[in-house]
């Protein structure tokens, strides 16, 4: 079960999502922060820390004044095959969006 902090935070995300992005955007960014905050719904503690901190650290990145940023480099390296692929389909995903607006 997400804890109080977790649910603010997701309702947080979706609140900048339709203040930021444009519709299309907002669909598969809405989408896919459903995907991972179900997914970890029911995530042991030891997970949950870093898992809250980088959605705290995404929302900043989206409602603050600097959007669109390039991922850091440090972080870039520290990802799984599996993140990366995520990441491959993420961008795949936005760029096929934004030729259909």
């Amino acid at each position: 079960m997400l804890t109080k902090e977790a649910l603010v935070l997701y309702r947080n995300i979706l609140r900048a999502h339709g203040r930021r992005l444009p519709p299309a955007l907002r669909e598969i960014g809405d989408a896919y922060v459903r995907d991972e905050f179900r997914r970890h719904q029911r995530a042991d503690e030891q997970f949950m820390g870093p898992f809250l901190q980088e959605w705290r650290k995404y929302l900043d990145s989206v409602d603050g004044p600097a959007t669109g940023r390039d991922l850091d480099v440090d972080v870039a390296k520290s990802l799984s095959d599996e993140q990366r692929a995520q990441l491959a389909r993420l961008r795949k995903e936005v760029a096929s969006a934004l030729n259909r607006s």
